[in-house]
C-alpha cells in the first residue's frame, strides 16, 4: 500500500486502529496506544518503509495527520458526550473543583469573571441556575474511557459522572498465553534483583496487585547503586499506565501540596528518605482516603487509587521502627546488573520496555506467574522480611548500637564506655528508656530481643551486665550482631 498524501495515511491509520485512538480531557491531545501523539516519534512503528511514502515526514504532515484524527475522534465523541450533556453546559471535576464545558465534543476550561449586569439574562441563567450537572471523576478500578457514565459515592447522587482514566495498553489489547520477551529479561533480572525466593513471590503479587486496586503496604527499595531498582519502577510504571504515574521529588510529602497524587495510580519517589515528617505523611498515602489541597484551592478529601514505590541506596536514609506497619521491604541483591548483563542488554531492555508488545505481554506474565505458581499472601499493612529489622537496627542512634555490641563481648558495660567509643554523653535514664522501648517493640512483634541486661549499681556507679555473656538467655544459640 502506498501512501501518497498524509491525509491517505492519516486515513489508514484511522481505519486500522480506530478503537486504540481516544481524545483526553484536553481537546487538543490524541491517546494513540496510551500515548500522547505529539510527534512522528509516537508513530514510529506505524510508519510504512520510505519507498511506500510519497510525502515528506515533516511537522506539517504531521501536524495535518493529527488535525485529521482529532476531527475524526471529535466527531464520534460529540454524538455520545453532547447526548449527556446538553442540559449541563458546566461540567465540575469532582476531584479538584474545577469547572469545564462542553465544547463540541470535548471539555474545554471554564473561565467566568463576569457580573450579572455584564451579560444577558439568558447568558446568566444558563451559568448559574440549579441544573444537573455532569461530573468528572478519576477510577482506576474501572476500566471505562472516559464518556462513559461511572457510579460513585462522591457528590451529589443525581449528578452524572465520566470517568477520565486512562486505561494501560495492555486492557485494549487481546489476552496473551506466550512470553518470549519477559521469560527472556524479566524473570532473569527477578532472580537477580530478589535473591530471596518468597520476597521474589511477594513482589511479583505486589505489582500483580498494582494491577487492579492500590496496594495497602509501600514497597521499599534499598540497595546498593546500579542493582536494578530503578527498572523496577519502570515495570511498574508499565502496569500503571505512563500518564497515570509520576515521580514525585524529594520534598514529596513533606509540604502541604500534596495535588499530585489525584488522578494517578502509581507514584515512584527515588532518593527519597522516610523520616520525620516525610514518613509520617507518606505512611497517610497508604489510607484509603486522603485529604488533598491544592494552591489556592480548598483542602478535598478524595479516595486514594496510588501505589508507592521508594528507592534509596542507603539504609541509613529511612528512620524505620518495629512499630511501623505501612513499608515492605525486601533484600535486594548487592550486585551491578551492568556488570551482571552489561551495557547492551541493559539497553536493549529498557528499549523492549517501551515496545507495545511488551506493554501487552508483561501484564499477563504477571497474571500467568501468579496462577501457576499460586501465589497468593493475605490483605496486610506489610509483609515482614528479615530486611525490615535490619533496616530497623541501622535506623537506631550510633551509640546504642554500639552499646549493644559492647554488652554481647563484655561482661557489664556503663555509660563512660559508651562515650569512650563513640564520643557521645547518654544519661542512664536514656539507656534504660531505649533498652525498655526495644524490649517493648520486639516483644510485641514476638521477637526475641538481642540484647537481655539487668541493670545494677556497684560503688556508685549503674552497671548494665550482659545475661547473654552470663549464659542467661535461655537462648543455646551463639550470640550474634543485630
Amino acid at each position: 500500500m502506498r501512501f501518497d498524501t498524509p491525509l491517505s495515511f492519516a486515513q489508514h491509520l484511522y481505519e486500522q486502529y480506530s478503537e486504540y485512538l481516544d481524545l483526553t480531557s484536553n481537546k487538543k491531545s490524541i491517546t494513540f496506544f496510551d500515548q500522547q501523539v505529539r510527534s512522528w516519534s509516537a508513530l514510529r512503528d506505524y510508519v510504512p518503509p520510505i519507498n511506500e511514502i510519497g510525502f515528506l515526514l515533516d511537522n506539517m504532515a504531521f501536524a495535518e495527520i493529527k488535525k485529521f484524527l482529532h476531527q475524526k475522534l471529535k466527531e464520534e465523541k460529540k454524538v455520545t458526550l453532547d447526548e449527556h450533556l446538553k442540559e449541563a453546559g458546566i461540567v465540575v471535576d469532582i476531584l479538584n473543583g474545577r469547572k469545564y464545558v462542553t465544547d463540541e465534543g470535548g471539555l474545554m476550561p471554564y473561565h467566568f469573571e463576569a457580573w450579572k449586569d455584564s451579560v444577558d439574562e439568558e447568558q446568566f441563567a444558563m451559568l448559574y441556575k440549579e441544573r444537573d450537572h455532569a461530573i468528572i471523576a478519576f477510577n482506576p478500578s474501572e476500566g471505562l474511557s472516559w464518556d462513559e457514565e461511572i457510579t460513585t459515592s462522591t457528590g451529589p447522587k443525581e449528578y452524572k459522572h465520566y470517568n477520565t482514566y486512562n486505561p494501560p495498553l495492555y486492557t485494549y489489547a487481546e489476552p496473551v498465553t506466550e512470553f518470549p520477551l519477559s521469560e527472556e529479561y524479566v524473570r532473569p533480572f527477578f532472580e537477580l534483583f530478589l535473591p530471596n525466593d518468597d520476597e521474589r513471590l511477594y513482589v511479583i503479587h505486589w505489582l500483580h496487585t498494582l494491577m487492579s486496586r492500590k496496594c495497602e503496604d509501600i514497597l521499599v527499595l534499598i540497595g546498593t547503586q546500579g542493582n536494578g531498582k530503578n527498572t523496577l519502577m519502570q515495570l511498574a510504571t508499565v502496569l500503571a499506565g505512563r500518564e497515570n504515574t509520576i515521580i514525585g521529588g524529594k520534598s514529596f510529602a513533606k509540604e502541604k501540596f500534596n495535588s499530585e497524587v489525584m488522578k494517578r495510580k502509581l507514584v515512584n519517589l527515588d532518593e527519597f528518605a522516610i523520616k520525620g515528617i516525610a514518613k509520617e505523611s507518606l505512611k497517610s498515602f497508604a489510607n484509603d482516603f486522603i485529604t488533598v489541597e491544592a494552591k489556592g484551592q480548598d483542602p478535598v478529601q478524595v479516595r486514594n487509587h496510588c501505589s508507592f514505590i521508594v528507592a534509596n541506596n542507603s539504609m541509613r536514609s529511612t528512620e524505620l521502627e518495629f512499630k511501623d506497619r505501612r513499608f515492605t521491604c525486601p533484600r535486594l541483591s548487592d550486585k551491578d546488573l551492568i556488570l551482571e548483563w552489561g551495557k547492551e542488554k541493559i539497553g536493549r531492555f529498557k528499549e523492549i520496555m517501551d515496545s507495545k508488545e511488551f506493554k501487552i505481554e508483561f501484564p499477563y506474565w504477571l497474571m500467568n506467574e501468579v496462577e501457576t505458581q499460586q501465589i497468593s499472601f493475605p490483605r496486610q499493612l506489610n509483609y515482614i522480611t528479615p530486611h525490615f529489622y535490619a533496616l530497623v537496627e541501622a535506623a537506631k542512634p550510633i551509640w546504642f548500637k554500639e552499646f549493644k555490641r559492647q554488652l554481647l563481648y563484655k561482661e557489664f558495660v556503663t555509660a563512660q564506655d559508651i562515650y569512650k567509643a563513640t564520643r557521645t554523653r547518654v544519661s542512664d535514664s536514656r539507656i534504660e528508656e531505649e533498652l525498655e522501648r526495644e524490649h517493648e517493640e520486639r516483644t510485641q512483634r514476638d521477637l526475641k530481643p538481642h540484647i537481655i541486661a539487668t541493670i545494677t549499681v556497684h560503688e556508685g556507679r549503674t552497671q548494665y551486665v550482659s545475661k547473654l555473656y552470663k549464659g542467661e538467655s535461655g537462648d543455646d544459640e551463639e550470640p550474634t550482631l543485630p
